[in-house]
């Protein structure tokens, strides 16, 4: 992997980078990559249940979340949203996506 230039935008604190190392994941401004961004945060570790609603992997089994562990994923993941646009705008990306 190539070091980054000390003058070379940073990815923001959710986004994953590529297998290459190169550039992270950037999502679509829609609903669908809101859900995709969570996704990521939450790296398989949050599973929506008809019926039972959100439970979370514990490392041995899957819980219902009683401690708001969703909430706060959620949150970190749409604050991480401000830190994609600013990273698209340093790159030179339109930030129209």
């Amino acid at each position: 992997m190539n070091k980054p230039s000390p003058h070379a935008p940073t990815a923001p604190a959710t986004a994953r980078v590529d297998e290459g190392g190169e550039w992270p994941t950037i999502h679509k401004w829609t609903d669908l990559g809101n859900a995709e961004r969570l996704s990521d945060s939450a790296d398989g570790k949050l599973l929506w249940v008809y019926g039972l609603g959100w439970l979370c992997w514990d490392g041995r089994r899957w819980r219902r979340d009683e401690s708001n562990w969703v909430l706060r994923e959620a949150t970190h993941t749409v604050r991480g949203i401000y830190g994609e646009a600013a990273f698209l705008k340093r790159a030179g990306g339109q930030g129209d996506r």
